[in-house]
C-alpha cells in the first residue's frame, strides 16, 4: 500500500534499532536468513533450511522429529498412496534435505538440477 520494498522496510527497521540480534550465535537473524518468518515453514527456501541446520541444529532436529511422527501416523493409515507421497517440503523430505546438507558439509556437491530444486 505504501510502495515499500522489503529492503526499504528492513532499512527502516535497522534505522530504528531493530537488528534481530541473537546473542546465542552472535549474529543478527537477517545476516544468515533471507527471511525470518516462521522457522518451520515448509515453503522456506533451501538456503534458509541450510542456515537453520547450521545455526539452530536443535530446531532443525525438531523438524525431523515432527516429520518422522507424521510419516509414521500416515503409514498406519489405510491409504498408502497418501502416506508414501508425504514430504515435509513440497519437493523434499527433511531426511533428503539433511542428507544433501551433510554431503555439502563434506564437500560433495551434486551437479544435477534435481538437487537444486
Amino acid at each position: 500500500e505504501w510502495g515499500w520494498t522489503e529492503d526499504v522496510c528492513l532499512g527502516y527497521c535497522y534505522g530504528r534499532g531493530y537488528d534481530w540480534y541473537d546473542p546465542s550465535i552472535g549474529k543478527g537473524l537477517y545476516e544468515i536468513f533471507s527471511r525470518t518468518s516462521c522457522w518451520i515453514c515448509p515453503l522456506g527456501t533451501v538456503d534458509n533450511f541450510r542456515q537453520l541446520r547450521r545455526w539452530y541444529p536443535d530446531l532443525w532436529a525438531r523438524i525431523g522429529e515432527m516429520e518422522a511422527r507424521i510419516k509414521a501416523q500416515r503409514e498406519s493409515e489405510s491409504d498408502r498412496r497418501v502416506a508414501n507421497a508425504w514430504r515435509y517440503t513440497p519437493r523434499r523430505s527433511w531426511q533428503e534435505l539433511d542428507d544433501r546438507f551433510a554431503r555439502e558439509d563434506m564437500g560433495i556437491v551434486s551437479n544435477t538440477l534435481e538437487d537444486y530444486l
